[in-house]
């Protein structure tokens, strides 16, 4: 069997030495990818740690090996459970074992990896907020895969919002197009990786032996490449150690279950690994991705451009000068078209995000894992007094409210077919191996079973003791 080879290596700072493919060397030196220098992962958070500066480039490379790593460790683990246990404890997941060593599924899902934010915009999710083009001209253009048309019409028609992933689609398939035959080739797989809607090339081994699940879940679950590689990598640019876990036990533990959909699946000497990976994604959430200073840019940001008709590039050429660096002055562009009071507003605002680092003050907060409903009432009832009071140009507001985990949840959604994620344990009456939901055995992702919601107001500092007294009158 045709194996991968390496001649390439890259020194990372977090990974080591990472090796790729000639083939992963075209798609790096691509312009479309080499934009990714621009972007940087956090946003603003370098306005609060100012090591926290590295970029969506070093990343995606990161994400490129730990995906390769993961598949690779999966199957490794997998043989030695087989060996010892033999097929009937892992029912339908031998057969699985050649189709996932070819050398076309190991490169399919390691460009995959590799492309996966090529559609960010400039500083990382905070651009989410801006237009992104619903245009059918954009979603329907003739040049594009038949089927990748066809996906983007059922989206749009079933009302799905246009998103950055979307753009990765699209710059994914001009980047292709400029790929040797080996790799325009294995585009629908690599797309397919990242949205299994999109549906494999109906030729390759992952719609043959149906492994789209079990990659898919490599991208894009409780235990991806992704968020293995930006909780290392964040947590040491940012210089704190929450996101730091054991990545060696978690990859000498992840195997796979058989059936219709294979997907990924841990071993229960790897569950303390999982939960300590599980809680530091809890302290990177709260004590640095939604720190009161970071979120407090990101308002100010969304406050800057809003109604400024500023739109994600659609071609080529715009999009690979939609980057962090050129913004501010595509902002200035837009900013000289405003009458001169709210231009001048607006252009004091810019100068504290872009230039001076001067965010907006926090006026009033809060925190709730209970009593959402009733938490979220009181901060509309707020924002409604500071309108009524004249105060709405004078602050932003910021609203989070989101579970850690997706395997969380308990009462009807715990028992949904996509649930939890299967642990392999020993079955101490009967012997050999059993597979059991995670939520079953671990006491740690129940305290993850409710929402953490955010609610922040943000003042500008000359108005900071006006909204705070607003803000501070009875509930």
């Amino acid at each position: 069997m045709a194996t991968l080879e390496f001649p390439h290596v890259v020194r990372d700072a977090v990974h080591g030495n990472i090796p790729f493919t000639a083939l992963e060397r075209e798609v790096i030196d691509h312009p479309l990818f080499q934009r990714l220098r621009h972007i940087v992962q956090l946003g603003f958070l370098h306005l609060v740690f100012p090591s926290a500066t590295h970029t969506r480039f070093e990343h995606s490379l990161g994400v490129m090996h730990l995906a390769g790593r993961l598949l690779t460790a999966a199957l490794t683990n997998q043989e030695r459970l087989l060996a010892r246990h033999g097929d009937p404890a892992l029912p339908g997941t031998a057969r699985l074992i050649a189709p996932l060593r070819e050398a076309r599924v190991l490169q399919a899902v390691r460009l995959a990896a590799l492309i996966h934010d090529l559609g960010h915009g400039p500083f990382s999710h905070a651009s989410e907020t801006l237009t992104l083009d619903r245009a059918a001209a954009v979603w329907s253009d003739p040049a594009l895969p038949r089927w990748l048309r066809d996906h983007f019409a059922r989206e749009i028609k079933a009302g799905a919002e246009v998103t950055h992933e979307w753009y990765t689609l699209l710059m994914a398939v001009r980047l292709f197009a400029d790929l040797p035959p080996n790799g325009r080739a294995l585009l629908r797989d690599v797309l397919a990786l990242l949205q299994p809607g999109i549906g494999c090339d109906p030729s390759s081994p992952l719609s043959r032996h149906r492994l789209l699940p079990f990659l898919h879940g490599l991208l894009s679950s409780e235990l991806d490449a992704d968020r293995m590689d930006y909780l290392l990598r964040d947590s040491r640019s940012a210089g704190v150690r929450y996101g730091l876990y054991d990545l060696d036990r978690i990859a000498a533990a992840l195997c796979f279950t058989g059936g219709k959909k294979p997907g990924p699946a841990i071993h229960e000497s790897g569950l303390h690994a999982f939960e300590d990976y599980l809680i530091s994604r809890y302290q990177m959430y709260l004590q640095v991705y939604t720190h009161k200073t970071n979120t407090a840019f990101e308002e100010m940001f969304v406050a800057l451009c809003s109604g400024l008709s500023l739109s994600y590039p659609a071609d080529s050429a715009g999009f690979l000068s939609f980057t962090d660096r050129t913004f501010p002055a595509q902002v200035a562009a837009r900013l000289a078209e405003l009458p001169s009071g709210e231009r001048a507003r607006r252009a004091a605002l810019a100068d504290s995000l872009f230039v001076a680092r001067k965010p907006w003050k926090l006026a009033w907060q809060a925190t709730a894992f209970d009593a959402i409903p009733a938490e979220a009432a009181h901060f509309r009832r707020l924002v409604a007094r500071l309108k009524k009071a004249g105060e709405t140009g004078q602050v932003c507001v910021y609203e989070s409210r989101r579970s850690l985990s997706r395997l969380a949840p308990s009462g009807a959604e715990a028992h949904a077919p996509e649930g939890g994620l299967p642990i392999l344990r020993k079955n101490a009456a009967r012997g050999g191996l059993e597979v059991c939901d995670i939520r079953r055995v671990s006491y740690v992702l129940d305290a993850f079973r409710k929402p953490i919601a955010i609610w922040r107001i943000y003042a500008r500092p000359d108005r900071l003791g006006k909204v705070r007294g607003i803000c501070s009158g009875g509930r």
